[in-house]
């Protein structure tokens, strides 16, 4: 007769632990989503390429193939004023969106788990769509975290959903 089995106390604090830490990071992307959109809000094309130019000099001369560098350089130098607010206005709306899902999913408002499964398959989703048009080592680096915290956030549910049965 076998026992049905049960997660020991050390594997569901690990668990419990490993979905925070995903979660705080969404929260802390969100966060810097929000800030990213409120600065391109805030100033003009050419004060935001300064300042790429400037973060970015000391990768460009260490290595003048610098991927994320130059990627940084190539944005910075192709925003208009529209298309500046377009970004900032996606970003400000995505950095709400997941400040608002970290805090209904630590607040384990049962609701949120489908809804940001969902959301962050759709932002995998397109991820993996752009790294097939532009394949680059920044895009697989995201859609991997965003893999694991999908993977997570599905953990838990099912951890609180088996708990209230």
């Amino acid at each position: 007769m076998t026992k049905a089995f049960k997660p020991s106390l050390l594997v569901k604090q690990n668990r419990e632990v490993l979905f925070r830490v995903g979660i705080l990071l969404k929260g802390f992307n969100g966060f810097l989503e929000i800030l990213g959109g409120v600065a391109l809000f805030s100033v003009g094309p050419q004060f935001l390429l300064k300042v790429v130019r400037y973060v970015t000099q000391d990768e460009i001369a260490e290595d003048p193939h610098d991927l994320v560098a130059n990627f940084l350089r190539h944005i910075a130098t192709h925003l208009s004023i529209s298309g500046e607010h377009l970004f900032g206005l996606f970003l400000l709306i995505d950095g709400l969106i997941n400040i608002g899902l970290v805090v209904a999913l630590l607040k384990r408002i049962r609701i949120a788990y489908p809804i940001a499964t969902a959301i962050y398959a759709t932002v995998f989703i397109y991820e993996i769509y752009r790294f097939i048009i532009h394949p680059s080592l920044g895009l697989t680096a995201l859609a991997t975290i965003d893999l694991i915290v999908i993977a997570l956030v599905l953990f838990e549910y099912h951890a609180i959903s088996s708990h209230d049965t």
